[in-house]
C-alpha cells in the first residue's frame, strides 16, 4: 500500500498539486507505475493520474468544495491497495452569479430591490454591487448600491418609466459575474407642473398659452385653470385658452 499522498502547496480555486512515494513493499516485483484517484463531494470517484511519476496536477475542480484523494502503485502482477485518503479543501473562488433580483415597484416614484446569497465558492460573501439601467436598452449600467445588504429602496424614479437591475456579489478572491436582468416599469402618475404660462392680453381678454408638460404614462384629459378665487375653469387637453369678458 502506498504512503498517504501529500499536496504541494496550496490547492487553488480549481487545481492543486499531489506528490506520493513509493509503497514500503513492492510485492517481489518492481513498481511499474502509479495510479490516483480522485472522490469529489458527489462522491463517483474518478481516475486524475496514471503513470510513471509520482506527482501530479489535478484540474478541473470546484471551489471551495472537499475532495479525497488516493494513490496505489503497479507491478507486472498488477495495482497494489489504495493508500488511505487525503482530504483537501480547494481554494476559493469568486462567488457564483446571483439568481436574478426581485423587483417590486410600489408606487410611481419608488421600487424595491431584493436578491438571495448565491454559493460563495469558499469565501463568505461580503458585499454586493446592484446596477441599473434606465429606459435604453444600450444605456450602460451605473452602480445604485454597494454593501452588505440583500435589500434596496430605490427612490426618485420617473413615472411610466422601464428600470433594469441586475447584482454581483463579491468576497475575498474577488467579483463574481452579474446576475441575470429583472425589469419594471413605474406606475403612471399625475402630470408634471406645467413650468410657464404665456399671456397676450387685450382690453377684455386674455390669451393663454403653455407647453403640454410630460403626462408621466396617462394622457392628459383637461386643464384646470384657476383666475384668482373663482372657481377653476375646466378645458379641453389643448395647450392655450382665451379668456373673455374681463375688465379692463
Amino acid at each position: 500500500q502506498c504512503q498517504l499522498p501529500k499536496l504541494q502547496g496550496k490547492p487553488k480555486a480549481t487545481s492543486l498539486h499531489l506528490r506520493w512515494g513509493n509503497p514500503d513493499y513492492d510485492g517481489g516485483a518492481p513498481i511499474v507505475s502509479f495510479s490516483a484517484q480522485m472522490i469529489p463531494p458527489d462522491n463517483i470517484p474518478r481516475e486524475v493520474y496514471k503513470g510513471h511519476d509520482r506527482d501530479c496536477i489535478v484540474t478541473g475542480l470546484l471551489p471551495g468544495r472537499p475532495y479525497l484523494f488516493q494513490v496505489r502503485a503497479f507491478n507486472r502482477i498488477g495495482a497494489g491497495p489504495w493508500s488511505e485518503s487525503l482530504e483537501i479543501v480547494s481554494g476559493a473562488g469568486v462567488p457564483d452569479g446571483p439568481k436574478a433580483p426581485h423587483v417590486v415597484c410600489r408606487s410611481a416614484h419608488t421600487a424595491v430591490v431584493t436578491w438571495d446569497e448565491p454559493c460563495n465558492n469558499g469565501s463568505k460573501v461580503s458585499e454586493y454591487r446592484l446596477e441599473w439601467q434606465q429606459k435604453c436598452e444600450t444605456a450602460e449600467f451605473i452602480q445604485l448600491y454597494m454593501g452588505p445588504n440583500q435589500t434596496f429602496d430605490a427612490k426618485g424614479l420617473t413615472p411610466s418609466t422601464m428600470y433594469t437591475f441586475r447584482v454581483q456579489a463579491i468576497n475575498s478572491a474577488g467579483p463574481g459575474p452579474f446576475s441575470p436582468y429583472t425589469s419594471c416599469v413605474t406606475a403612471s402618475s399625475s402630470p408634471s407642473t406645467i413650468v410657464s404660462i404665456r399671456v397676450k392680453p387685450n382690453a377684455t381678454s386674455l390669451l393663454l398659452t403653455w407647453y403640454e408638460p410630460s403626462c408621466n404614462g396617462s394622457d392628459i384629459t383637461s386643464y384646470n385653470i384657476v383666475v384668482n378665487d373663482r372657481p377653476p375653469i375646466i378645458v379641453d387637453p389643448v395647450t392655450e385658452c382665451l379668456l373673455e369678458d374681463l375688465q379692463p
